[in-house]
């Protein structure tokens, strides 16, 4: 499989763990499996590359995030641990925190609390709810600017109208910067200027979310069948609230 620069990427596989355990391949937190198939950046070897700097320059947001205890903007905004020879003021985080969130369909959330930004978080994020801290955790992965973001099932716990919002937000949001998305959600793939289609972890198919859907190969029969059963969007209503 190629993730091609610049580009919005979707992997979709019949087994959502396979293609989550692809995803965070692409990190580097595997190296006993890349001595069987190795994972190239710009063709070299991520093994040979110093830990440090993959996780500065690749940033996976996996499905089941936590919060940081604090200051709700200290937790959301790591760019100024990231870079920090990057001025900042206080205005400009705060327009950026607040671009992140609203990319993240989670201004409801925010604007909801007593302090805003400055709510402190309790340990883990316990009181926020499955989809809120899956939208602040998706805001904060937003504020990293990685050159390349990974994000496995970042709508899961969400219900379909906030979902929508995110899929069109997210692509103006890393329109331009490589961008990896696990998840079989129509309203994501359909944003995707590329899905990779895999069977157990190995690549079957590629293209664009509606011409995997009319063709009539084995490849689009599968896609088909993993599109169309699709989650359960009143089970991510419920874990929303």
């Amino acid at each position: 499989m190629t993730i091609h620069p610049g580009v919005l990427t979707a992997i979709v596989d019949e087994d959502p763990d396979a293609a989550a355990e692809v995803a965070t391949r692409l990190g580097r937190f595997d190296d006993l499996a890349a001595e069987e198939a190795p994972v190239l950046w710009g063709g070299v070897d991520q093994t040979s590359v110093p830990v440090t700097a993959v996780r500065k320059r690749i940033v996976v947001n996996d499905a089941m995030p936590h919060l940081f205890r604090g200051a709700l903007i200290d937790g959301l905004d790591l760019l100024p641990v990231r870079e920090p020879e990057v001025p900042s003021t206080d205005t400009g985080q705060i327009r950026r925190v607040e671009r992140a969130i609203d990319a993240a369909a989670a201004t409801d959330t925010v604007s909801n609390l007593p302090k805003g930004l400055y709510e402190d978080v309790s340990e883990r994020g316990r009181s926020f709810s499955g989809g809120e801290r899956q939208r602040l955790s998706l805001a904060r992965a937003l504020l990293t600017d990685a050159e390349v973001l990974v994000l496995i099932e970042p709508t899961s716990a969400v219900d379909s109208r906030t979902e929508e919002r995110i899929a069109e937000r997210l692509a103006e949001a890393r329109s331009g910067r490589t961008t990896v998305v696990v998840s079989a959600s129509p309203l994501l793939l359909q944003r995707a200027e590329r899905v990779e289609v895999l069977s157990r972890g190995h690549l079957v198919g590629e293209g664009r979310h509606d011409e995997l859907l009319r063709r009539t190969d084995a490849t689009g029969r599968l896609y088909r069948s993993i599109v169309t059963r699709g989650p359960d969007k009143e089970k991510h209503a419920a874990a929303d609230r």
